[in-house]
């Protein structure tokens, strides 16, 4: 598959719900070795700090920390549903 062709149909993809990714991420990372990733992830990408001066290397790691940082918004929503707003 091309890429042009799978980005196509990423497109037309259905839209999943907020909660239901809420849920996903909690099942996924609530096990043991789910914890022990999201700390790795934690621990070796989002708490460390990025010496390059190559604005593509940051941007990189901008990314990945926003992506960890989505995720545990999203398990701490499942986690603490009453500070949820």
């Amino acid at each position: 598959m091309t890429w042009t062709a799978y980005f196509q149909r990423w497109l037309k993809r259905p839209e999943i719900e907020s909660d239901q990714l809420d849920y996903a991420v909690h099942v996924t990372f609530s096990t043991p070795h789910g914890k022990m990733v999201l700390e790795w992830l934690f621990a070796d990408y989002y708490m460390t700090t990025c010496a390059s001066s190559d604005s593509l290397q940051l941007a990189a790691h901008n990314g990945a920390r926003e992506l960890i940082q989505q995720i545990v918004k999203r398990y701490d929503r499942i986690e603490n549903p009453e500070a949820k707003k």
